[in-house]
């Protein structure tokens, strides 16, 4: 079965922003876990740079979420 679908611009906008969001979301209370040694590694065993890395994502994250809403 093959199901096409035709989005505009501003709709595939709010999906990939959407998704984007959930991910940074993700991000954050996975830094928040590590941060309080209840969570598990995600990018490294070592924990302070592990927690290094999560901030950097986040913040990466973020840049790319504002050029997508528009918020620059």
């Amino acid at each position: 079965m093959k199901v096409e679908v035709d989005l505009d611009w501003e709709l595939a906008d709010i999906i990939v922003s959407k998704n984007l969001s959930d991910l940074l979301d993700t991000l954050e209370t996975d830094l928040n876990s590590r941060e309080r040694d209840i969570g598990m590694a995600i990018f490294d065993t070592d924990k302070k740079k592990d927690i290094k890395i999560l901030k950097k994502h986040i913040k990466a994250m973020k840049l790319i979420l504002k050029y997508y809403t528009g918020d620059l």
